[in-house]
């Protein structure tokens, strides 16, 4: 049977390009579509946002009505006419021109392609919902001390927000062949960094992400940080020490056979007075027990390690899922995840003019995008 899908959205426009489907019969979709959460389209209420998957595609579909459905996926006309294949459907268009401005639900749905995790997915899905609810709301307020303070409360969740699209940076800092590289491939599961007994080895910075707990974390392996003169090798030592001042944590790597040293010192200083930073003591395999925990508590407390044997790894991760996530609030709590909306709600801050607000928030386009679907038919 020949089906007609309606694109919503002009083509070749942004990331993102929202398909209406018309039918009876969900089983058009679900034998395509394979929803994270396991439940089965014939089963979703109306509204209900899904996250998963078409083939190795991931997207999201909402049932938007008894016989309606919604899919939100790559907005390239290759992805577009795949579904559309896929479906044996024909596409029209009902978009008002190129110059239509997207909906607020179409931006959020944007970024789900910055999300790294399905744990951060969900949680900017729901914000399709909760954050024009919570603008509209704003909207209908006329009292001027009880805007300022849903904003302010709001705008303070701004930590939270940049957590889902942006990974946690974490810096290995230490002196040269305390195992920096060693201790990167052990967190990561593979060998990302090139690992050598010859001090100063890592010249460049080396990235890697990893998942902790549902949250990205990007490990930055820097060069060893001591004086040299080698031209190249200086170079990395202040990339090293730039790295640090941009980080949101750090890890202190220290050659458990050597002691701790006074460079070490230096290193603490370097890095941002109120930045979390846990000492890792490693090579702890080529100490005796008594041995490294005398070294461990007469200097600087911390966690006992080897990247080499995998000891203590795990106590690193946990250090990092307990301290560096925001806690999230429920899922009814709008976050400011759109910086368009985050701008004009600060200058409300500012000029306190309530009819400015409502004019502001009227031009960002707050209605969900099947709204605004039926305002172009």
């Amino acid at each position: 049977m020949n089906r007609k899908v309606t694109r919503l959205t002009p083509a070749g426009r942004g990331a993102v390009a929202v398909l209406r489907l018309q039918t009876a019969d969900s089983h058009v979709l679900q034998s395509h579509f394979a929803a994270a959460n396991g439940m089965r389209l014939a089963e979703a209420p109306l509204g209900r946002i899904l996250y998963g998957h078409w083939g190795p595609e991931d997207l999201v579909v909402v049932r938007t009505g008894a016989e309606e459905w919604e899919i939100h996926c790559h907005g390239g006309q290759a992805a577009v006419e795949r579904i559309c294949d896929d479906m044996n459907a024909d596409v029209q268009d009902a978009f008002v021109g190129d110059d239509a401005p997207s909906s607020l639900t179409a931006c959020l749905l944007q970024q789900l392609a910055s999300c790294r995790t399905r744990r951060t997915a969900e949680i900017l899905l729901t914000q399709t919902t909760v954050l024009p609810e919570f603008l509209r709301t704003l909207g209908q307020i006329d009292q001027q001390q009880t805007l300022k303070e849903m904003i302010e409360a709001f705008l303070a969740r701004r930590g939270i927000a940049q957590a889902l699209t942006r990974p946690f940076r974490v810096a290995i800092v230490g002196q040269p062949n305390a195992g920096k590289s060693s201790l990167m491939n052990a967190l990561v599961g593979y060998d990302r960094a090139i690992v050598y007994e010859q001090p100063g080895t890592t010249r460049d910075l080396v990235e890697a992400d990893i998942v902790i707990d549902g949250w990205s974390f990007q490990l930055v392996d820097t060069a060893g940080i001591r004086r040299t003169s080698d031209t190249v090798e200086s170079s990395g030592v202040e990339a090293a020490k730039a790295s640090l001042s941009s980080s949101d944590a750090c890890l202190l790597v220290v050659d458990t056979v050597a002691g701790w040293q006074p460079a070490n010192d230096d290193i603490r200083q370097a890095v941002p007075a109120m930045q979390p930073a846990l000492t890792v003591w490693n090579k702890s395999d080529l100490m005796e027990a008594t041995s490294a925990t005398e070294v461990e508590t007469s200097e600087q407390a911390g966690v006992r390690i080897s990247a080499l044997t995998g000891e203590g790894v795990e106590q690193i991760r946990d250090w990092l899922a307990a301290g560096l996530p925001p806690g999230i609030p429920p899922g009814n709590v709008p976050l400011p995840v759109v910086e368009s909306v985050n701008e004009c709600l600060a200058d409300f801050l500012v000029s306190k003019d309530i009819s400015a607000l409502r004019l502001r928030l009227a031009a960002l386009d707050c209605g969900s995008t099947t709204d605004r679907s039926r305002q172009q038919r």
